[in-house]
């Protein structure tokens, strides 16, 4: 019985193997294309960037991660956001901004009184720049869970330069063109992209 369960399963890892091959291969090929592209393509760009994020209760103790990668990226950030209601609509509960976040470097947390969701990335920094006048600011929406590439921010300005009116999207779903009368999207088969969405304050 057990040379049976070891063949079984030795069967499935080569499955679950050959399934997940064709998968690594085309993510090696988009970062060995981004790497090339950016290097023909290699010029210092100053304008203001922000990498704007927000997050929940259950998950401040743990940003550390994902905003070190943003520390480290290849053209840092010129300031990271990190959007706080008052109130989680969520959790049900207030937030307590943890001691460790005042000491990072490049990072600002902004209070927000309401708590738009996952807008909450955005929003409040989309107002907070237009309100200052700084409608060319470039604004980098991450989230607080993930560690991105250390291009991803001159992967974003070299593509913007090319769509300077464009919100750029490195990860999301397909939108429905139409949804039911009740107005509840049906299940569809969602297209996944890779990496993260961007966005423009002049978008």
């Amino acid at each position: 019985m057990l040379p049976l369960i070891s063949v079984v399963l030795v069967f499935l890892g080569v499955l679950g193997l050959k399934r997940l091959l064709p998968g690594i291969r085309k993510r090696r090929r988009q970062v060995r294309f981004i790497r090339e592209t950016l290097a023909a393509n290699h010029t210092f760009d100053n304008r203001r960037v922000i990498a704007s994020l927000t997050t929940v209760p259950d998950r401040i103790n743990n940003l550390s991660p994902t905003i070190q990668s943003l520390l480290k990226q290849t053209r840092p950030p010129d300031e990271i956001v990190l959007a706080i209601p008052e109130f989680s609509v969520r959790e049900q509960r207030p937030y307590e901004v943890p001691k460790y976040i005042s000491r990072l470097p490049r990072v600002r947390v902004l209070p927000c009184p309401k708590d738009w969701g996952p807008a909450t990335k955005f929003i409040p920094i989309v107002r907070e720049e237009l309100a200052a006048g700084r409608r060319d600011t470039l604004i980098m929406v991450v989230d607080d869970d993930r560690v991105y590439p250390r291009d991803a921010l001159e992967t974003y300005l070299h593509y913007n330069k090319q769509l300077p009116d464009a919100a750029l999207c490195f990860r999301g779903a397909a939108m429905p063109r139409t949804t039911n009368r009740s107005g509840i999207t049906p299940p569809r088969r969602r297209e996944h992209f890779t990496w993260t969405i961007f966005g423009s304050v002049g978008a």
